[in-house]
């Protein structure tokens, strides 16, 4: 009896086939003029982020928390061990001045672009290959979805002024996306590793995308991502007794902003998560296990996708439900990556319905 796991690669292959086999002819002038449209808006997109690189001076202290972090990789030192220094004293969030909140691949992947002078340069490239991995996971709108991401202000200016950490995570988790959508599962889980050990958020994702491999018998895939998360976490948790503290338990522990309070760079800072609202309302803040419940009642009806077309959407309603449930300080960064979900799901080839476990 052949496996589930190989009959659905077939079918897989299949769909993809055919769908192609739909396609205009490669000869045809649409598909002519449209195979420059997204090369075109790759290096405007570029120019567009190395003027804002070369213009903007970063404001938020994420930008100079990784930059010193890829620098102490470089030193062969531990960014979880380092005492961050030289952050102006107006974007020094407070609680957090000596905290590395981030998982290791964000710093490990930020290196090479530390080297070359700045590390908003990697996520530039991150913002791009995004872009490109929108476009070329098929459908009626993936090219209008990937300009979208593209040259949307708030995506340009989080990659390059006020630096959002997140953008490491979202490139691995595009990735995973693109390749399961071209068959190549096991490239897809080892994308979807390197993004559970980049950030918190992506973690997240990682019930719904293990569930989606295991309902389809993958579960050389669900080890291949496993492993891969595990291996560039597992070193820094060993050797940093304040690990857990710095990536997780701090998060929670941090006192909550008020809904609405005074600063930023409009002068008014706003924070709608669902720990402000509470004390606004009630004067208390949740309990953490009041959050986990939160979490799981709206997790269950989400977590059995049936295909990687559900698997976005799901992915998309959980990420931005818990952006505003898990934090008790809200930062408006924290939407671009169920933003980035949003466009895989409404964007999504017909032919990915199709794909299910047979």
């Amino acid at each position: 009896m052949q496996s589930a796991a190989g009959s659905s690669r077939r079918l897989r292959a299949i769909t993809i086939e055919q769908t192609r086999e739909q396609a205009p002819a490669p000869g045809s002038a649409g598909v002519s003029a449209r195979r420059y449209v997204l090369p075109a808006a790759l290096l405007a997109a570029l120019f567009v982020r190395l003027a804002a690189v070369a213009e903007l001076r970063p404001a938020s202290d994420v930008y100079y928390y990784l930059s010193q972090g890829a620098q102490v990789l470089v030193s062969g030192g531990n960014p979880y061990a380092h005492t961050y220094t030289g952050i102006p004293a107006a974007l020094v969030t407070p609680g957090a001045q000596q905290v590395f909140a981030y998982l290791p691949f964000t710093a490990i992947y930020l290196v090479p672009f530390y080297l070359a002078g700045d590390i908003r340069f990697g996520l530039v490239a991150a913002d791009l290959v995004v872009g490109a991995s929108i476009d070329l996971y098929g459908g009626r709108w993936n090219l209008a979805a990937s300009l979208l991401f593209l040259f949307i202000p708030l995506t340009v200016l989080f990659s390059t002024y006020y630096v959002n950490a997140a953008l490491v995570a979202m490139v691995f988790l595009a990735l995973f996306l693109l390749f399961e959508s071209r068959g190549q599962p096991r490239l897809g889980a080892l994308s979807l590793g390197l993004s559970l050990a980049s950030i918190q958020f992506a973690l997240l994702v990682a019930p719904l995308a293990l569930v989606y491999y295991a309902r389809k018998g993958m579960w050389l895939e669900v080890a291949i991502a496993v492993v891969a998360g595990a291996a560039v976490v597992l070193p820094f948790l060993l050797l940093t007794p304040s690990f857990l503290d710095q990536t997780l338990l701090f998060q929670f522990s941090r006192a909550a902003a008020p809904l609405v309070s005074s600063g930023g760079p409009l002068g008014t800072l706003v924070n709608p998560s669902l720990d402000a609202a509470v004390i606004s309302l009630f004067g208390f803040g949740l309990p953490s296990y009041a959050k986990a419940t939160v979490e799981l009642v709206v997790l269950a009806p989400l977590s059995r996708a049936k295909d990687l077309s559900s698997l976005a959407r799901n992915s998309t309603l959980f990420v931005l439900v818990s952006v505003f449930v898990l934090p008790n300080d809200f930062f408006w960064a924290y939407l671009e990556l169920p933003f980035m979900l949003a466009l895989f799901w409404l964007s999504a080839p017909k032919y990915l319905a199709f794909v299910k476990r047979s």
